[in-house]
């Protein structure tokens, strides 16, 4: 789908999908006028992944295993965390 809407000359392609395993159906939309408009004046995906740092250790796995340690205890982190 973004291939297509760039074929047509979307500069940032939007798809959005969504399924119903009830009615066993997917509907996807895709934009393809004013998709700048659609984002609410926030950027789009690839733009914003762009200005996300590349690496955070407060968000490390070592960080966030200390911190279940500290909570859980060693015993509970050597069992689930190896």
């Amino acid at each position: 789908m973004r291939k297509e809407a760039k074929k047509r000359g979307v500069t940032h392609p939007v798809v959005i999908s969504t399924c119903s395993k009830a009615e066993q159906m997917c509907t996807i939309y895709v934009p393809l006028e004013k998709t700048d408009a659609f984002l609410l004046g926030k950027p789009a995906s690839d733009t914003y992944q762009k200005m996300l740092p590349e690496y955070d250790p407060l968000f490390s796995y070592k960080n966030f295993k200390q911190t279940i340690r500290r909570m859980a205890g060693k015993e509970f982190v050597e069992n689930y965390f190896p």
